[in-house]
């Protein structure tokens, strides 16, 4: 019977599925054929997030002026985001738009200090790790440094382990220089970390959550803007 092997651009020979492994037997592909077939015929879900959008220009876009079904459409879109507009702004207690701007401070501050304050932590969060290491490093080869300190033949124990002694050396000046004369506790050290790792997961979801709120704040604007000039040229018409 006819064996299924596949052939990439400028491969020279096939490769045989069998040696691919069952996931691409036969049948596996076929499955996995059929589900994208069905999942391409079934209808796209719109799930409204009710978040505010941006209002649609159906003045300067030619496919709108064209069809007045889709222009009807854009216009009550357009009311749509135009009340979810006024929602926030009401929920926010701003009654003038003037005071827009320093709604939108507040947002971009949490979010300047949030991400400032990650970036602090991932600072004390990478050295707590260089520490631990050290004193991993400290305690693996202080037995090596105390038998050189031992020996006999002292450069004969150095040539020996030279490399060892060196980097034991490194470690013990660099966390003399952090921690003075006491050995810091790796299980203190695990614990901190554990905790700012902790504290770093909420203030990285507050963070997404403020880069949503800028991007909220900025279609807001740019949606009063053009309610504003929507309306003065409305009174310019009557006038």
């Amino acid at each position: 019977g006819k064996i299924l092997a596949f052939k990439a651009d400028g491969q020279k020979y096939y490769v045989y599925a069998e040696k691919l492994g069952w996931y691409y037997e036969e049948a596996q592909l076929k499955t996995r054929i059929e589900r994208c077939i069905l999942r391409r015929q079934q209808p796209q879900k719109f799930v409204d997030d009710g978040r505010v959008k941006k209002l649609i220009d159906i003045n300067n876009n030619e496919k709108f002026q064209q069809s007045a079904g889709l222009e009807r459409w854009a216009r009550i879109k357009n009311l749509q985001e135009a009340s979810r507009t006024i929602n926030w702004l009401s929920e926010r207690g701003i009654t003038d738009v003037k005071n827009i701007d320093s709604a939108g401070s507040g947002i971009y501050e949490k979010h300047i200090e949030t991400a400032s304050e990650i970036k602090a932590l991932e600072q004390r969060m990478g050295e707590l790790l260089v520490k631990k290491k050290n004193v991993q490093t400290y305690q693996k080869l202080k037995p090596v440094n105390n038998e050189y300190l031992t020996a006999k033949n002292r450069d004969k124990y150095f040539r020996e382990h030279e490399s060892e002694l060196l980097i034991f050396e490194s470690v013990k000046k660099a966390l003399k220089s952090s921690e003075g004369k006491k050995l810091p506790d790796i299980t203190i050290l695990e614990k901190e970390y554990c905790e700012l790792e902790n504290r770093k997961e909420k203030l990285l979801e507050i963070y997404k959550q403020t880069k949503t709120d800028i991007r909220d704040f900025e279609t807001i604007r740019k949606n009063i803007n053009e309610l504003i000039q929507a309306e003065n040229s409305i009174k310019k018409e009557r006038s």
